[in-house]
C-alpha cells in the first residue's frame, strides 16, 4: 500500500509539471504570435517607404545624369532629403530571447513549428546583416554628398504641390568626377535596396506564415483570457 502511494504521489508530481509545462508552451507562442504581429505592421510600414525611397533615388539619378541641374534644383534638394534618410527593420525578438536563454525551445512540442520559428530567426539575421551593410554605404555616400548639397538649404511647404520650395539654391559642386562617384555609390545602395526590399517582402509573408501555423497548431485563437501562470504577466488565448 506504501508503494502504491508514493506511486500516485508521483504520477501526480508528474502530471502537474507537464500542466505547467504546457501553459508555459501555450504562454512562449501566444506572445510569440503577438511579437511576430508587431514585425509585420513594422514591415508594412518599412516596405512602403522602401518602394516611395526607389523611386526617388531613380528621380535623382536622372536628373543629375541629365546635366541640367540648374532647372531641377528646387526638386533635386526636395527629393534627397528622403535619398539621404533611410527607415530600418528592427524586430521584436522578446519571446525568442527568452526560449534560447530559458531552454524554453524545448517546450514546443510541434516540430513544424520549432523549425519554422528558428528558421524565421535565421532569415531576420542574414536581413540585419544587409541592413547594417546598408547603413554603412548611406553614411559613407553622405560624406560625398556633402561636397556636392547645401544642407543649410531652408524652404517653405507649398501647400499646393506639398513640397519645400527653396531660395538661392546651388550645387557646392558640378564637378563631373565627383557627380560620377556620388552618383555610382547612390546606385549600389539603390541594388542593396532591392535585396532588402524583397526580403522584407519575404519574411512579412513568413511570419504571417508562421502566425497561422502557431495558430492551427496549438489551437490559440483571439480574444484572449488573463493567464494563470507566474511565468509572465502577458495575456494568453483560449484553448479549444
Amino acid at each position: 500500500m506504501l508503494f502504491l502511494a508514493v506511486f500516485c504521489v508521483f504520477l501526480a508530481e508528474n502530471f502537474r509539471e507537464h500542466q505547467a509545462e504546457h501553459q508555459q508552451e501555450q504562454q512562449y507562442l501566444y506572445s510569440m504570435a503577438e511579437d511576430l504581429r508587431s514585425d509585420t505592421a513594422q514591415l508594412h510600414r518599412v516596405i512602403a517607404y522602401r518602394e516611395t525611397w526607389q523611386n526617388k533615388i531613380d528621380t535623382v539619378l536622372k536628373w543629375l545624369a541629365s546635366g541640367e541641374c540648374d532647372s531641377q534644383l528646387n526638386e533635386i534638394y526636395d527629393e534627397f532629403r528622403w535619398v539621404s534618410g533611410g527607415m530600418r527593420f528592427l524586430n521584436n525578438d522578446r519571446t525568442f530571447q527568452q526560449l534560447k536563454n530559458a531552454g524554453g525551445l524545448r517546450l514546443i512540442r510541434k516540430r513544424a513549428v520549432s523549425d519554422s520559428i528558428i528558421y524565421y530567426d535565421q532569415e531576420l539575421r542574414r536581413l540585419l546583416y544587409l541592413s547594417e551593410t546598408e547603413t554603412q554605404m548611406k553614411h559613407d555616400n553622405r560624406k560625398i554628398a556633402y561636397k556636392i548639397f547645401r544642407w543649410d538649404a531652408e524652404g517653405k511647404t507649398d501647400s499646393s504641390s506639398n513640397q519645400n520650395r527653396y531660395n538661392h539654391l546651388s550645387l557646392l559642386s558640378e564637378d563631373p568626377v565627383l557627380l560620377n562617384e556620388f552618383c555610382g555609390d547612390v546606385k549600389h545602395i539603390q541594388q542593396l535596396d532591392d535585396g532588402l526590399l524583397f526580403n522584407e517582402r519575404r519574411i512579412e509573408k513568413n511570419a504571417t506564415d508562421l502566425i497561422g501555423l502557431i495558430k492551427n497548431e496549438y489551437h490559440l485563437k483571439w480574444p484572449i483570457v488573463k493567464s494563470i501562470s507566474t511565468h509572465t504577466q502577458k495575456s494568453v488565448p483560449v484553448s479549444r
